[in-house]
């Protein structure tokens, strides 16, 4: 069993192809002020960068997500225009949770930052508890830890397993989506 003060914050996930979030996870990312807004594909997407025009101004570092999905974090431009940085193309450090298929383990707190990629797949340098342990566990869902005032904890990025071959990396395996898409910009701490 985890002890309640065990981890910095509690993920609720339910598997499936297309799994529903549960009452806990959109409650909590309810209580966020978010806005709507377009996302677009830049030339050479599949690297990454994406295009978002939205109706307010976007704050750097802001979550943009897709019901759940983090799409990447935002660098506002002027007039409700930003540029979007997918999971993959970062090289920001990031705070991370790594929830093994149910039943097979513990969450555990992830730090780290990807430092390569292949289409949508990204190799991320991680540290935390010991490779050993994180192997036992083996494929899992990554989700966002805490990663400042504007991306919460809990947002999925994509299914995750260690590396077999180079210590202390952790393959990231992110949804693709393609095309003109409609998302959600995370602007403030609560709901004003």
């Amino acid at each position: 069993a985890v002890a309640p003060r065990a981890l910095s914050h509690v993920v609720v996930w339910q598997s499936g192809q297309h799994p529903a979030l549960p009452i806990e996870f959109q409650s909590s990312l309810r209580a966020r002020r978010r806005i709507k807004a377009t996302v677009y594909d830049l030339p050479g997407a599949t690297h990454g960068r994406h295009m978002l025009v939205a109706n307010e101004d976007v704050p750097d570092g802001a979550a943009v997500v897709q019901d759940g999905l983090f799409l990447g974090s935002a660098r506002g431009l002027c007039l409700g225009s930003a540029l979007v940085t997918s999971f993959a193309a970062s090289r920001q450090d990031w705070s991370l949770l790594f929830l093994p298929p149910e039943g097979e383990g513990d969450p555990v707190e992830l730090h780290g930052s990807v430092v390569r990629t292949e289409g949508n797949v990204a190799w991320l340098r991680w540290t935390g508890p010991s490779r050993e342990q994180l192997a036992r566990l083996g494929e899992g869902f990554l989700f966002t830890g805490s990663n400042g005032k504007f991306c919460p904890a809990c947002l999925w990025i994509g299914r995750a397993v260690p590396d077999q071959f180079e210590r202390n990396l952790l393959k990231v395996i992110v949804p693709v989506l393609k095309g003109p898409r409609i998302a959600e910009v995370i602007v403030a701490e609560r709901d004003v």
